[in-house]
């Protein structure tokens, strides 16, 4: 939860980025809450389209 706090407060702070997106993601999944990370993981592909990380995150959920 430590972590989730921490992200958030980063986030607020305006300085997103596609690796904090990421990384917000990263949280999200390993305290189970896959609905936030799902969200991360949308905005990181549609604000972030060209990243490495928005591409590695598009590939995962692609059949």
């Amino acid at each position: 939860m430590r972590a989730r706090a921490f992200f958030e407060r980063w986030q607020s702070s305006g300085q997103e980025t596609a690796e904090s997106l990421a990384f917000g993601m990263s949280i999200e999944e390993k305290l189970g809450n896959a609905s936030q990370a799902n969200i991360y993981r949308n905005q990181l592909i549609e604000r972030f389209p060209e990243s490495d990380e928005a591409a590695r995150h598009s590939k995962e959920n692609t059949p």
